[in-house]
């Protein structure tokens, strides 16, 4: 453990240093860097992003495939059962969540458009 925390150590001094440095820049060097660094961040997050989104909206629509033909059953009783429980043990101050009840009814009544629609429009997340 003593290595982990070693390596840890040197870690945070090494981005303490590289602040301090970048900090000890002029203005403009210091927007040039900071604009530079959150351009790298935002692209790589955007294309992370995308292919996540690519993964769970396939996923969905593999799901919707395999319950529409039977492969995968589910118990949607047992699921609604700790639904229910999660929903007893979680209020919003105190009060009745009947705007949350009538959507959760709404999308078990169209499972198959929802998980779909949910799936395509992940997919098409990842493509834009």
């Amino acid at each position: 453990m003593a290595k982990t925390e070693d390596q840890g150590g040197r870690v945070i001094v090494a981005v303490k240093d590289t602040l301090d440095d970048i900090r000890s820049r002029p203005h403009r060097q210091q927007v040039v860097i900071g604009v530079g660094s959150g351009l790298l961040a935002g692209y790589m997050f955007a294309k992370i992003g995308r292919v996540a989104a690519l993964l769970l909206g396939g996923t969905l629509v593999a799901l919707q495939c395999a319950v529409q033909q039977d492969i995968i059953h589910i118990n949607w009783r047992k699921v609604e059962r700790a639904s229910n429980h999660v929903q007893s043990n979680t209020s919003l101050f105190g009060e009745k969540h009947t705007l949350k009840k009538k959507i959760i009814k709404a999308i078990e009544e169209n499972r198959v458009f929802f998980g779909s629609f949910g799936g395509g429009f992940l997919i098409a997340v990842s493509f834009a």
